[in-house]
């Protein structure tokens, strides 16, 4: 009886350790380098704001942080490790005519253990080198609305927002969203105080039938409060 016990403790506790491997909470924080509320993305997909927890999978990430000056700060964090690390990618970037070039800035620092993290942005100044052209697309289409109804788990009452857009109700609803053609392929992240981000790609199509989207929300860890 007590080796079926121990047996059953090991077996649980592997279980919880796999759980935090494979669900990494990770907070990014951005009030020293005057970044809160700036928007960001992983892995090209809109994510949520600066100030948001996230939950991601135990790999490397690619995070973008939307500076004031229109450029993206990029970032690989890599949260495969023992412990999570983060490395400055340079980037360029015309916005309004003006090139952009972000190349020297420091790396984020990250703190916290048993998955739950904060990442700490650094101050980044992208520089103007000179102007670019801006070549505005003559392409036209005609848009199309498909519907998704999206679903909080457990029910809490959080934003939703599709690709970088606040649809301005919350779940659960009906949302719609303008297509061109037939198909669209959109990220759904919900927001919610004192739950970390939920992040989910749908693929949208014009008919009547919505697509349904259900998104975990997790508590926010103690670490990344």
């Amino acid at each position: 009886m007590l080796r079926e016990v121990l047996f059953l403790s090991a077996f649980l506790c592997a279980g919880a350790l796999a759980d935090t491997k494979h669900n990494i909470q990770i907070t990014l924080d951005g009030k020293a380098a005057g970044l809160e509320n700036q928007q960001l993305l992983v892995d090209g997909d809109f994510a949520g704001f600066v100030g948001d927890t996230l939950t991601l999978s135990a790999k490397q990430h690619q995070v973008s942080v939307r500076l004031p000056q229109g450029i993206y700060a990029e970032f690989m964090v890599d949260l495969g490790g023992i412990k999570p690390s983060a490395t400055a990618s340079p980037t360029e970037e015309c916005v309004s005519s003006n090139y952009l070039t972000l190349k020297d800035w420091g790396r984020p620092e990250i703190s916290g253990k048993d998955g739950a993290y904060i990442m700490h942005l650094q101050r980044a100044e992208p520089r103007s080198d000179g102007n670019c052209g801006d070549f505005p697309s003559n392409m036209q289409c005609v848009q199309t609305p498909a519907y998704v109804d999206v679903q909080a788990e457990p029910e809490v009452h959080a934003e939703i927002w599709i690709d970088g857009k606040n649809a301005r109700v919350l779940t659960a609803n009906r949302v719609s969203v303008p297509i061109c053609g037939n198909s669209k392929t959109s990220t759904i992240v919900l927001r919610a105080k004192g739950y970390a981000n939920c992040s989910r790609k749908v693929d949208l199509h014009s008919t009547v039938t919505p697509a349904i989207v259900r998104c975990p929300m997790f508590l926010l860890s103690a670490g990344t409060k």
